[in-house]
C-alpha cells in the first residue's frame, strides 16, 4: 500500500521484453490467491508446493499460501517426476503450482490416485491441462477477486505466530531420499532482522 504504483517485480514475457509488476498488483494478485485458497477449505499447517522455475507467478504463489497460514514447499523445477512425488507425499502436500507443460504434465501423473494432492494450478495458460483438478493460476485470481471472505484473510494474517511453520525446504541430501528442513517465520525474519 505505502509504494503502490512503484515497480515490485520485473522479468521477461514470452516475446523476450521486460515487463513490470507493481506493488498494488503484486498485492491484489497475492490476496486474491489467498482467498481462492482460504475459500477452498486450505487450512494453517497445511502444505502446497511450487514446482516451477523463479518467476513472479512464483512469488505471488509462495506469498498467497502463506496469507493463508499454510505452508510452501519448493520443489526443484528440473526434478523428475519421482522427486517431485516423493515430496508430494512426503510433506502431503494437497495444492500444487506448476510453471510449465513438463512440470505441469509431471503432476498430472502424481495426482492420479494420490491421497494427498487434490487440486493443480498451472501458471501458463498457454499449459494444456485436463480434469476438474486442474486450474489456471489466473483464473484463480479471478476467483479471488469475487469472494467476499476478507474478514477470514484478515483473521489469517493477525494470527500468524512467528513460530508457525513458513516453509519445508527439501535438502538434495547426500545419501537416501531429501530431508524436510523446516522454517518458521521467526527464522526467516531473524536472517531479515537479527533483533526480531
Amino acid at each position: 500500500e505505502e509504494f503502490k504504483g512503484k515497480t515490485a517485480l520485473m522479468q521477461k514475457n514470452k516475446n523476450n521484453e521486460w515487463e513490470s509488476i507493481s506493488w498494488d498488483i503484486f498485492g491484489e494478485k497475492i490476496k486474491s490467491v489467498a482467498k481462492a485458497l482460504i475459500d477452498m477449505n486450505l487450512q494453517p499447517g497445511e502444505m502446497c508446493a511450487i514446482f516451477s522455475q523463479n518467476r513472479a507467478e512464483w512469488a505471488i504463489s509462495d506469498l498467497g499460501i502463506l496469507a493463508t497460514r499454510a505452508v510452501s514447499v519448493p520443489i526443484y523445477a528440473t526434478n523428475s517426476k519421482e522427486e517431485a512425488e516423493y515430496i508430494v507425499n512426503d510433506a502431503e502436500v494437497k495444492i500444487l503450482f506448476t510453471g510449465d507443460q513438463a512440470q505441469y504434465d509431471k503432476a498430472r501423473s502424481i495426482i492420479t490416485n494420490n491421497s494427498f494432492l487434490k487440486l493443480i494450478v498451472a501458471f501458463d495458460k498457454d499449459t494444456t491441462i485436463s480434469g476438474e483438478n486442474s486450474i489456471y493460476l489466473d483464473d484463480l485470481i479471478e476467483k479471488g477477486r469475487k469472494l467476499n471472505n476478507q474478514d477470514e484473510f484478515n483473521s489469517r494474517l493477525e494470527n500468524v505466530n512467528p513460530d508457525d511453520m513458513l516453509t519445508l525446504i527439501y535438502t538434495s541430501g547426500t545419501t537416501g531420499n531429501p530431508k524436510g528442513a523446516i522454517h518458521t517465520h521467526r527464522s526467516f525474519m531473524n536472517v531479515i532482522n537479527p533483533t526480531y
